[in-house]
């Protein structure tokens, strides 16, 4: 859906203001008129921001979690990343901006992502080897792809042996950025351990 408009699009995505996802006019009228989605931008006026314990009424837009969720994932697989990993990523970093962490959230998107896959030291496609694996323990070559899809994969094994278990460890070499530690930790809280 998004494909004929992916440089412009990630271009304008960088300058998005995280809290709420805030456009200014300006970018916000070009994003309306690049994906025609007058229908799912909101106009608020009812959203606040607060600054020295005031309450400052905000009259930008805001873009709904799902629709930047679909942005990401439409984006990433264009970038050459398959959809299940795309999936992941996307939930990774928007993970970090709804917990408020908008250092690793989607601001990170196309400088640290996309640039990275375009110039070729990120791989859009995670092949991963097991090197080493214990009943508890596992050690796994990412060969430069996403660090979040490789991290995910980590972490579904070491559930599983730490369910039988009581405890598992895991390491990743040749990976890349893997987002917020805390969402890894939140798999584990998931998995009812």
């Amino acid at each position: 859906m998004y494909q004929k408009f992916v440089n412009e699009i990630t271009l304008m995505y960088c300058l998005i203001r995280i809290s709420h996802y805030n456009l200014s006019e300006f970018l916000s009228a070009a994003l309306l008129s690049m994906l025609k989605v007058n229908d799912t931008v909101h106009w608020s006026a009812e959203i606040f921001s607060y600054r020295k314990g005031r309450g400052i009424m905000e009259t930008r837009p805001y873009i709904p979690w799902d629709l930047i969720n679909n942005f990401m994932i439409d984006v990433l697989k264009a970038y050459g990343v398959p959809e299940e990993d795309a999936r992941i990523c996307a939930d990774v970093l928007l993970e970090s901006d709804r917990r408020g962490i908008e250092s690793h959230g989607c601001n990170r998107f196309k400088p640290i992502y996309l640039d990275r896959i375009k110039n070729g030291t990120l791989l859009p496609v995670t092949k991963i080897e097991v090197i080493k694996e214990t009943p508890t323990t596992v050690v796994m070559d990412a060969n430069n792809g996403m660090g979040m899809v490789a991290s995910y994969k980590m972490m579904e094994m070491l559930i599983k042996k730490a369910r039988v278990y009581g405890m598992a460890g895991g390491t990743i070499f040749n990976s890349t950025h893997y987002g917020i530690a805390g969402y890894w930790s939140s798999m584990v809280e998931k998995a009812g351990m």
